[in-house]
């Protein structure tokens, strides 16, 4: 499976996924238009591309997600431990959560 998304900027996203552990597909590195990560532990990519590079593909508009959610997005872990270790990364990487400050409890187990 490949998870298709489009951003501002390829480089600086990179960077992000390098720092939060995502393993970088080494045929598309240093690419200014598109990079992969697969998913820790599993076959699922997620390729990262160029605004311009994405709306070539689709033949339509991006979505702004200023406006509303285009996707969500969820990992899962094997313990509270786990999760908080991840937040903790995330921050470290300047990344933001859509939660706000810190991870939160859904429906008593997410």
């Amino acid at each position: 499976m490949w998870l298709n998304y489009a951003v501002k900027d390829v480089e600086e996203t990179a960077v992000f996924f390098n720092n939060i552990g995502f393993d970088e597909i080494a045929m598309h590195k240093g690419n200014p238009k598109m990079r992969g990560f697969t998913i820790p532990g599993s076959d699922v990519a997620i390729m990262m591309f160029a605004e311009e590079q994405m709306k070539n593909f689709m033949q339509c508009a991006i979505t702004d997600t200023t406006l509303g959610t285009e996707v969500l997005v969820n990992i899962g872990f094997e313990s509270v431990e786990e999760v908080d270790a991840f937040y903790q990364k995330v921050q470290s990487a300047s990344g933001t959560f859509f939660t706000g400050e810190a991870p939160i409890w859904v429906d008593g187990w997410m």
